[in-house]
């Protein structure tokens, strides 16, 4: 476990041993806890937004999706690193579930960003048992309509992979009316090691990435004076 002071965001980065050790004691402590993947693009826009650093602070585990952020807080170890370029943390979440017959709600923007993430979670583990799933672009109006969804369903774990800053937002001001043990929120690229994001999203993600190096070597310098 280490302390990271990122762009003026307050987060803890653990290790795997560690993040599945908080899971399991998430999925008995009988409250809804929050797991959310954080990247460089992530970063950079909660570093100039105080809500924004206010919703990642919240989160119960940030899981480290990007090495440069390891990088960057000096906690580039050799085994920080293949964990997060093989992003083992989701391998091992999604085996547990298996093993633990847990079932799954998943939450997207749209019906083809659910049909994708549903694809992507069953390619990973065809015994996942997935027993809803949603698309924001439904909700008209409140979002009491999905909490009924969700809480109808009663799933052990809610994975979603929506968009930033919708996705912190999302879980900020509304988990708390969720029936479940464990909200798990993805990056929209999650599933990068298995499949190559398209060419403009790499594109995207290069961009952010040299922003995220350029801010933190400001910020670190600005911080030591």
């Amino acid at each position: 476990m280490k302390k990271m002071d990122v762009l003026g965001i307050s987060l803890t980065d653990y290790t795997l041993r560690e993040a599945l050790k908080l899971t399991n004691e998430y999925m008995n402590n009988g409250a809804l806890n929050t797991v959310f993947y954080i990247s460089t693009e992530i970063l950079v826009e909660a570093g100039e937004s105080p809500e924004q650093k206010n919703w990642l602070e919240s989160m119960d585990m940030v899981v480290v999706g990007e090495t440069d952020i390891l990088r960057a807080s000096d906690n580039a170890s050799r085994n920080r690193v293949h964990e997060t370029e093989n992003n083992d943390y989701i391998r091992e979440f999604l085996h547990r579930l298996v093993r633990g017959q847990k079932t799954v709600f998943l939450l997207a923007d749209n019906a083809e960003g659910v049909k994708k993430l549903q694809n992507g979670l069953l390619e990973r583990e065809p015994d996942l048992q997935i027993i809803g799933s949603y698309s924001l672009s439904e909700v008209s109006g409140d979002l009491d309509f999905l909490i009924n969804e969700i809480n109808d369903a009663a799933p052990s774990t809610i994975i979603s992979c929506l968009p930033y800053p919708l996705q912190p937002k999302l879980i900020h001001e509304q988990k708390m009316r969720m029936n479940a043990e464990i909200w798990v929120a993805l990056l929209k690229d999650w599933n990068k090691n298995l499949k190559k994001p398209p060419f403009l999203m790499r594109i995207s993600n290069n961009m952010y990435r040299q922003i995220f190096r350029r801010r933190m070597k400001n910020y670190q310098t600005e911080k030591a004076e």
